[in-house]
């Protein structure tokens, strides 16, 4: 009522949108396959009448709170705060008429709150958006990859607790056998049609066994803990001798990374830096092509907080996507060995999974034999010179590639402008089929020039099967020339990702290095900050929005922007082409600054108020 004290008001204001919050946030609604996100019934919700007359002090207080939510601490999902009159109706929540007598003792809103809910904290959010529902639009299943993936693996591994009949998967971000069997094992568990896809009905009924699980609708939620939490440097060194929570903390950072980086060893989490801490945080260093010192200074500090940092932003639940390095500076050649071999034989195993004319390899650090066949073969994919010598150019493709790998960039939907006929297109055919699959490839031969040019003239002819013949070899099809369902909608993924900007055609990139390297020469090449300068002055207005998630050269060109016009700290921002939470902040900073919208997306507009600063 307007005649409530403000306090009172204000506290249940906060109440309101954080249950409404939960409500969206566990999708309550939609897991149990209703077609909308909250109800407008007292008896479940709260009652919304649209038109209605509204008091007026009442609606500058929404003004002002509209986007402040309830969380409890160490948590990330809005309070289920339940609530009821506490005169007709009582509830184990918090009763708005007793708010009311809170507030005449001289209550503040947050003490009002925590006098019914116990310890809480008021949240505000300039993430203002409208409600979309988590389903992507298209089942996964085995081959998927990205960040639904990832959080639904991760959903899986919480549920498996309560129900051990599901196994256990890991949280990669690849929809594999291991995946595909625990989706299976749900399925079977929950009646659901068994085929170890997750479709609609199995992702809506994974989100409701999971928030039933861990009560997050409910007063007694165990939470949804945020993984990472980001800290700030302590002011000193930590080393050998050092004690007390900045040592814990960065024990924890690095026992994180452990669980998601094969190559850091465990650590004991005690809060004291001994020989064992030193060591993993000397393979931390090496990692990352930092002085390997064993000392925890301030850069060492600002990038354990930027990987952290990075898990999280970039796929929401943990993953294994190893940060991106640049180019050391002189070429990788046969008999190398270190941690750059390391990580090319990380970056091509994971790529091989997507291209399997790439063998696999073992991680060992060496560059024998099969690191340079599998180095040839990414080379021979996409046209660059086949020497298995890894220089700036295979180097920088390679990144390119693993983040559009990692991304999730390349879907495995069969989604595109044309669907699957329902027959099989094959020699000998003409029509607009055969138009359709000509323009196709042409489209893809951009990214893979193996694949020969096609004259469309809509005649199914020899030249037209060979294309379909490398374009099956290339992405692990089975070669035979025909067009059916499976070679139809992989086509159709393909020519999506490469029209949309997923996969380039990296020629903007081939000028800034090519000048940089003669193989079979140790030389030299521009530093890291020249070379991202050189990007930067080429790589001109991005040709697409940039936003969380995003890979490529045009997100580190926007971080090398943020930091030269705005001031921010290149080690929060990473660099690296990861778009995550601290750049978001960091585009959100600027938006504020000029008035705009703070909704750290970079669009048009924006990249040309960086470049006018």
């Amino acid at each position: 009522y307007p005649t409530w004290p403000t306090n009172s008001l204000q506290a249940n204001i906060y109440a309101q949108i954080s249950l409404a919050l939960n409500r969206i946030y566990t999708e309550w609604y939609r897991s149990r396959h209703y077609e909308f996100d909250i109800t407008s019934s007292t008896a479940y919700d709260q009652n919304f009448i649209r038109g209605r007359n509204i008091f007026e002090n009442i609606s500058q207080l929404v003004d002002e709170v509209f986007n402040v939510y309830i969380i409890k601490p160490g948590r990330q999902e809005p309070f289920y705060a339940e609530y009821c009159n506490g005169s007709t109706v009582t509830c184990p929540g918090m009763s708005q008429w007793g708010t009311v007598s809170l507030a005449q003792q001289g209550y503040s809103p947050q003490a009002i709150l925590e006098y019914y809910y116990g310890p809480v904290e008021l949240i505000t959010t300039d993430d203002i958006q409208e409600i979309e529902g988590s389903y992507p639009g298209y089942p996964l299943k085995l081959g998927s990859t990205g960040r639904w993936v990832q959080i639904k693996q991760f959903g899986m591994n919480r549920i498996s607790v309560n129900y051990p009949a599901i196994p256990k998967v890991p949280v990669d971000g690849y929809y594999g056998p291991e995946m595909e069997a625990a989706v299976r094992a749900f399925q079977r568990i929950f009646s659901l049609d068994v085929d170890g896809v997750m479709g609609k009905a199995t992702w809506y009924r994974t989100s409701y066994i999971y928030v039933a699980i861990t009560k997050l609708a409910e007063l007694t939620s165990e939470g949804h803990n945020p993984i990472f939490s980001e800290g700030s440097y302590p002011g000193y060194p930590l080393k050998i001798g050092s004690t007390g929570e900045p040592v814990r903390q960065a024990q924890f950072y690095l026992s994180m990374v452990d669980t998601y980086y094969d190559l850091i060893p465990p650590v004991t989490i005690d809060g004291i830096f001994g020989s064992e801490t030193k060591n993993v945080v000397i393979q931390f260093q090496r990692l990352y092509g930092l002085t390997d010192d064993g000392i925890i200074g301030p850069v060492t500090w600002a990038q354990l907080v930027d990987v952290y940092l990075g898990i999280e932003e970039n796929v929401f639940v943990p993953v294994a996507v190893l940060p991106l390095k640049d180019y050391p500076g002189y070429p990788i050649k046969p008999n190398a060995s270190g941690t750059d071999v390391v990580y090319i034989q990380l970056i091509l195993n994971r790529i091989s999974t997507q291209f399997p004319t790439i063998p696999p390899i073992t991680v060992d650090g060496k560059f024998g034999n099969a690191t340079k066949e599998a180095v040839i073969a990414f080379q021979n994919l996409f046209g660059l010179a086949a020497d298995g010598i890894v220089g700036p150019l295979t180097w920088n493709r390679m990144n390119d590639i693993y983040s559009t790998v990692s991304s999730g960039c390349i879907s495995i939907t069969g989604a595109g402008e044309k669907a699957y006929p329902g027959t099989v297109v094959k020699q000998g055919q003409s029509g607009p089929n055969v138009q359709y699959i000509q323009n196709s490839l042409n489209t893809i031969r951009t990214v893979f020039p193996q694949i020969p040019s096609l004259v469309v003239d809509s005649i199914f002819g020899a030249s037209t099967k060979t294309a379909v013949e490398t374009f099956q070899r290339i992405t692990g099809l089975t070669v035979d020339g025909v067009v059916g369902e499976n070679t139809w909608n992989r086509m159709n993924d393909y020519t999506t990702a490469v029209s949309n900007g997923c996969l380039s055609d990296w020629k903007i990139y081939t000028d800034i290095s090519d000048h940089d390297f003669i193989p079979g020469q140790d030389e030299k090449v521009s530093s890291t900050d020249n070379r991202t300068q050189e990007i930067f002055s080429v790589y001109q207005r991005p040709q697409r929005i940039l936003k969380i998630g995003c890979f490529g050269e045009d997100v580190k060109a926007l971080k090398i922007l943020l930091q030269s016009t705005a001031g921010e700290n290149p080690f929060l921002m990473g660099e690296n082409m990861f778009f995550g939470l601290s750049t978001k902040h960091a585009v959100q900073r600027f938006q504020r600054h000029l008035g705009m919208r703070a909704d750290g997306i970079v669009t048009s507009e924006l990249w040309d108020k960086l470049t006018e600063v």
